[in-house]
Formats: C-alpha cells, sequence, structure tokens
C-alpha cells in the first residue's frame, strides 16, 4: 500500500483497456477504457482518463473525459477538467473546475 492508496498508477504510465480494483486507487498516468469499482478512485492532478467509470465515488483533480457513474459522490477540484455526463446523488464541483456536460443526480441512475 502506497500512502492511503491500494494501487497507484503512476504519471509516466499509460493504460489501455478495462480496470477492475478494490479499495482506494489513484491515477495520475493515462487509461483509456473502462473502469469498474465500488470503492474510490483518484484522479490526480496529472491523471488524465478517457472513457466510463463506474465507481463508488470519485475525486477528480485532473482531467477526465467520458461518462461517469458514481454510487455515492463525484468531487472536482483544483484545476480539474471535467467533459463528461456525470451521474451520482452528490455532485461537488470547487471554483476554478471547467466542466462541459451533463449531470443527473439521481440515487437510481447512479447505482445501475
Amino acid at each position: 500500500m502506497i500512502g492511503d492508496f491500494c494501487t497507484f498508477i503512476h504519471e509516466q504510465c499509460e493504460f489501455h483497456g478495462t480496470l477492475c480494483f478494490e479499495g482506494t486507487t489513484r491515477v495520475d498516468g493515462k487509461l483509456t477504457g473502462e473502469i469498474y469499482s465500488h470503492d474510490l478512485l483518484v484522479v490526480g492532478p496529472k491523471g488524465r482518463i478517457e472513457g466510463q467509470i463506474h465507481v463508488g465515488a470519485l475525486v477528480i483533480y485532473g482531467q477526465v473525459k467520458g461518462q461517469i457513474f458514481a454510487k455515492q459522490r463525484v468531487e472536482a477540484k483544483g484545476e480539474a477538467v471535467v467533459q463528461a455526463d456525470i451521474h451520482a446523488p452528490v455532485i461537488q464541483l470547487e471554483e476554478g473546475v471547467q466542466f462541459e456536460g451533463r449531470t443527473v443526480m439521481k440515487m437510481s441512475e447512479a447505482a445501475s
């Protein structure tokens, strides 16, 4: 375990495909594809994700493009860039975040 993270994808890593994980995972590299987990995903400031994300909770500091489905919440912080439709019961976008997309804040939508 690195810090509070079970899995850490370094900024020099690039991943294409489907990622499934348990525990908290942080992405600082580039990930293209699909992500599935019931747990927390953190996109670090240098992290770049393009694709579909299905997680328990998501915290974004970097860039995300695609579709986001979170069972608990989505938070975008700092200078995050989010080009995605977000489906979650709780959505928090801090001042300074760039957001382009739609939001759906229904428990049943996020859980499906």
